[in-house]
């Protein structure tokens, strides 16, 4: 689940001021490690796709301003050409929004040779469709609603990031892959999205902003109701350790493809169905995210309490990733507990070698 919980890192546009306030000048680098708050162009995507009937965010105060300011605008090209899009859209087509140059008035703005949405949309229909929702943005003042709405991303934003730093999340993960980083992590709060969350991958999405790593978080509350408001609370431990290693081995599944290609014959063929619920069906996706939900055990193990990983650990292998328990427990005894290997990269390919003698759970 390229969803999944854990910090995202934000835009040079956007201020990575603790507050989260103005957007940065294009090219601008925060010196903030940890910004978590609302990216407008992410919003703006989501606020047309939600016209356009293709996600539905529970009730909230937010979700009624949000149909109060837009709902004029419902029958704007932008939304139409997502109405008629023959394409199954989820959660994560806003994060298009990172491509504009500046998302809190969006205007010019860059698409990626390489991107997934290539397989759903041509280039151009990319191009005309980010076009169609930057004059969209004009004509419904987005800016101002942004702008009105800031306490509210401010809120939400200092909440979260207040449990983030005080387990120190970010930290132990970095730890984990004892490879010091420049990145700047943002959170990418998303309240019109109440059920999914997933990195973005700005290397490939949107160059300019890869020393960013992004997270687009949704909230779960599900007791949500017009005249209440949003929490984005989750299990943040889960979220950050998970989605950020997506992020941190999204090199090496690249670069060590033929190795992962060669155990293809180790896929559980008797989780195949619910898998494929989850959107997995091939061997590559497996592993990708096989390998973070073992990190994430792995951390649960060593830095809280058996219990919680315990917990994870059937929840995991409810779902399909039988080789959780066995990956974890190469993660804490080759790795973690011993210094061999300098870094996680250079274990990478030891772990991949020995996944060949796991056996699934339960059998």
């Amino acid at each position: 689940m390229k969803a999944l919980v854990l910090l995202v890192l934000l835009a040079s546009q956007l201020t990575l001021a603790q507050t989260n306030r103005q957007p940065l000048p294009v090219g601008a680098v925060s010196t903030e490690k940890l910004t978590v708050t609302v990216h407008p162009g992410v919003e703006l995507l989501a606020i047309v796709q939600y016209l356009a009937g293709k996600q539905g965010p529970r009730p909230s105060p937010y979700l009624n301003a949000v149909r109060q300011q837009f709902m004029p605008y419902r029958n704007h090209p932008a939304v139409l050409f997502l109405f008629n899009a023959d394409v199954r859209l989820g959660f994560d087509l806003p994060e298009l929004g990172w491509c504009y140059d500046t998302p809190m008035n969006p205007s010019t703005f860059t698409i990626p040779d390489s991107t997934y949405w290539l397989k759903s949309f041509s280039k151009q229909q990319l191009t005309d469709y980010l076009t169609l929702c930057a004059d969209f943005a004009r004509k419904s003042k987005f800016s101002d609603f942004y702008r009105q709405h800031q306490p509210d991303y401010d809120r939400w934003g200092r909440t979260y990031r207040r449990q983030v730093d005080s387990m120190q999340l970010v930290q132990r993960l970095e730890s984990f892959y004892r490879q010091p980083t420049t990145s700047r992590w943002y959170i990418c709060l998303d309240p019109m999205n109440a059920y999914g969350a997933h990195a973005i991958m700005t290397k490939t999405l949107a160059p300019a902003y890869s020393q960013y790593i992004v997270y687009q978080q949704g909230y779960w509350n599900r007791d949500a109701s017009p005249t209440k408001d949003l929490t984005f609370d989750t299990d943040i431990y889960d979220l950050v350790w998970h989605e950020g290693s997506h992020i941190y081995i999204n090199n090496l599944l690249s670069q060590y493809r033929p190795q992962i290609d060669s155990l293809k014959h180790l896929m559980p063929r008797q989780e195949v169905d619910v898998l494929t619920r989850q959107n997995i069906t091939d061997w590559p996706h497996f592993v990708d995210e096989s390998v973070v939900r073992a990190i994430s055990v792995a951390l649960t193990r060593e830095h809280l309490n058996t219990e919680m990983a315990k917990k994870r650990l059937v929840s995991e292998e409810k779902n399909g990733f039988v080789y959780t328990d066995g990956l974890a427990s190469l993660l804490l005894t080759d790795y973690l507990h011993t210094q061999q290997y300098p870094t996680f990269a250079a274990y990478f390919p030891v772990l991949l070698r020995k996944w060949a003698s796991l056996k699934p759970a339960g059998r």
